[in-house]
């Protein structure tokens, strides 16, 4: 899918980049940027397995929609990028901030994005899965 690229600038650092935004339209639709704020994935919650998977451990840890982050979730489990875990947040390739401008007004170009991944979280065991998800939650 082609996604429009905007000049964003990191507040933190100045450093100017491109970076990929999703229009207002996509309902269930994000970006994952990489740790390294270098590579980029779409994911799609809407049709999604992790999404069913993200409901039940919720429903078996006791958790509400308040306490956990279904994106959050999302971008901590897809595959890595180059070893790099993916985020719900942009992040500057220079210094890593998420302090970020973007300007929306002109579109730079577009780029094409390869949809989120989660062969390796799919094919976990059960106990692992728990482990992993505990993990997860113990991030905050």
């Amino acid at each position: 899918m082609k996604i429009a690229v905007f000049e964003t600038t990191c507040l933190d650092c100045s450093n100017t980049f491109l970076c990929p935004r999703l229009s207002d339209f996509s309902y269930g639709e994000m970006i994952f940027s990489c740790e390294c704020g270098k590579d980029f994935v779409k994911h799609s919650a809407l049709s999604h397995p992790t999404t069913i998977l993200f409901e039940l451990l919720c429903h078996i840890y006791k958790l509400s929609e308040h306490e956990i982050s279904l994106w959050e979730f999302s971008a901590y489990f897809a595959d890595t990028s180059h070893f790099h875990r993916f985020r719900n947040a942009n992040t500057c390739p220079e210094c890593r901030s998420s302090n970020l401008s973007f300007d929306a007004i002109e579109r730079k170009t577009t780029w094409e994005l390869s949809d989120s991944s989660f062969n390796r979280f799919l094919s976990l065991s059960k106990r692992m899965l728990f482990e992993e998800f505990e993990e997860f939650l113990a991030l905050g």
